[in-house]
């Protein structure tokens, strides 16, 4: 039975940690041209992924990604 709670804790801490790991994908649209890090983004649609302590930006219209 303690062998049947350590595997049932075990997994329960890998989707745990998953959650956390996952990545987060936003949509929008910047009217104007904006700076990122240093990293200069023009006017247009973009879609956001952030993973971490990374963020990629993927311009929609070009399919160029700059990540920051």
């Amino acid at each position: 039975m303690t062998n049947m709670k350590s595997i049932i804790l075990a997994a329960a801490l890998g989707l745990s940690g998953m959650t956390f790991a996952s990545a987060k994908t936003y949509n929008m649209v910047l009217s104007q041209p904006a700076t990122a890090a240093n990293v200069q983004l023009a006017a247009g649609r973009y879609m956001l992924n952030v993973q971490g302590h990374i963020a990629t930006f993927t311009n929609t219209a070009t399919n160029k990604s700059v990540m920051v």
